[in-house]
């Protein structure tokens, strides 16, 4: 970890790292997880009203108050997207695509966006390996950081607090091996 990063994570975002673990319960038929990754492969999953249809992983975490960090890993899937959403959001619906959930989305054709609602909005053509996420519910804040190599900002947005928001992992690119891992950060 280069110097620089590692001063913005110490003094900014240290008092609200988390290490999110994955929800069973909600987890699509088509995705397997270990503690930290999510991968696609298949599973004989029982079906449940809280499975996501498509192939998204939320997270247990329900964060309601105060300031979380977390870093997802996404060299190795080729279509994704990160973000938060409430736990309210249907299993039918996509990351991104509702009044309550919010990502950063790359397409795997050389174009990370950010999603909310139905609104895009083009962020460019360089795909981070590292995404940090920044979630400020005193602030009502929701901030992407590119943090591989160094620090630099991708997108921020205001989110609502009204009502708890989980991580979430979307997986499109459905391709044998497709992963994406959280970053476990130890501060």
């Amino acid at each position: 970890m280069n110097h620089q990063r590692w001063l913005v994570m110490f003094w900014f975002f240290s008092p609200g790292v988390i290490n999110p673990t994955f929800d069973l319960g909600s987890l699509s038929c088509s995705l397997e997880v270990s503690k930290d990754t999510v991968c696609h492969r298949p599973q004989p999953y029982p079906w449940s009203h809280e499975r996501s249809a498509s192939c998204q992983a939320l997270c247990s975490q329900a964060l309601s108050s105060g300031q979380q960090y977390w870093e997802v890993d996404t060299q190795r899937c080729s279509h994704w997207a990160v973000g938060v959403a409430s736990w309210g959001m249907r299993r039918d619906q996509i990351l991104g695509r509702t009044r309550d959930s919010w990502c950063v989305e790359w397409n795997g054709t050389s174009q990370l966006s950010a999603w909310h609602i139905v609104n895009e909005t083009v962020l460019g053509s360089n795909r981070p390996s590292v995404v940090g996420i920044w979630l400020d519910l005193e602030e009502g804040k929701l901030a992407f950081y590119s943090v591989a190599d160094q620090v630099k900002l991708l997108y921020d947005c205001p989110v609502s607090a009204a009502f708890p928001l989980h991580p979430v992992f979307w997986l499109y690119g459905l391709f044998p091996g497709n992963s994406l891992t959280m970053r476990q950060i130890n501060v």
